[in-house]
Formats: structure tokens, sequence, C-alpha cells
């Protein structure tokens, strides 16, 4: 079984491209903006995770998206074939909620 954990760090993340006082969408108002440029998607996987979920290596990489360069890292468990990645995209939160097809579903 592999399993594929994506965590997208678009609410807190993709606010380059976000100006507005007021949030759009169903996202709470946002504390500060951060440039996903400069997030290390790496240290997402503390020591502690890699052990409770046996996982080595910090693979990180680039990948060219149409809204700019997306960065990610990965681990993975050979043995259980399991793996996880963090990835980050500059495309602001609300053009993602809103797109054709979406499912936004909000916690607490």
């Amino acid at each position: 079984m592999v399993r594929l954990v994506l965590v997208l760090l678009v609410v807190c993340g993709v606010v380059v491209g976000c100006g507005s006082a007021e949030p759009e969408g169903p996202f709470p108002k946002r504390p500060a903006e951060i440039d996903v440029a400069n997030v290390d998607p790496c240290v997402a996987m503390t020591p502690e995770l890699r052990q409770r979920f046996g996982v080595e290596g910090d693979e990180p990489s680039v990948v060219a998206l149409a809204d700019g360069p997306s960065r990610v890292c990965g681990w993975g468990n050979n043995d259980s074939v399991d793996n996880y990645s963090v990835q980050t995209i500059q495309t602001p939160a609300t053009k993602v909620a809103t797109a054709r097809r979406a499912i936004v579903k909000t916690c607490g």
C-alpha cells in the first residue's frame, strides 16, 4: 500500500498574490504573509516523526508549476512502501478552493 501525504502550504503560504484585508472563501484571517519560496519543506518531518513512521531520507526537489516553482521534500519506507511528501505551492488558496470541481472541507 502506498500512502502519500501531501501537505499543501496553501492556506498560510500562498498569500503571495492575496492582498485583500478580508479573507476570501472558507479560510480564516491570515495572521501574517509567508513567502512559500523561502519555506523549507524538509523541516516538516522531524526526527521523531521519521522514527514513528519508519521513514528515511530528506529528498528535496523543485517542480515547475504554472504559477511558479514548487518545493518538495519526500521520505520513504522501502519495507512497507509508505511514502510521504510535503510540497509548497504558490497558487493563491482562494484560486485553488474555487477551482472547478474543488471540494473544500473545513475543520474546527
